[in-house]
């Protein structure tokens, strides 16, 4: 039981991933509350060396810090937007 999520932070050349158990739940929320606090979250996640296994990911957020780029993803977001994840993978295709 879960809602797991991924969090991949690149910068420079090194990736940290970090993994929540219940992150997927609220993504959007974390994000919106600003870059200082979202990254004030991590700090408190425990890292990993690999992604959770196919099927059991319900969220990944996705940036890359000298880029300055951020995709993220989650199953509740099907929700709160009211279409289907196809249509939001294929507009927001990275």
């Amino acid at each position: 039981m879960g809602n797991r999520a991924n969090y991949i932070i690149k910068s420079k050349d090194t990736l940290t991933i970090f993994y929540d158990k219940w992150g997927a739940s609220h993504i959007t929320r974390d994000l919106y509350a600003g870059e200082d606090s979202f990254f004030e979250g991590l700090k408190k996640l425990q890292t990993c060396d690999s992604l959770i296994a196919y099927g059991w990911m319900e969220g990944m957020v996705i940036a890359d810090m000298e880029a300055r780029h951020l995709a993220f993803w989650s199953l509740d977001m099907e929700t709160l937007c009211n279409f289907p994840p196809s249509d939001l993978y294929q507009t927001h295709k990275l």
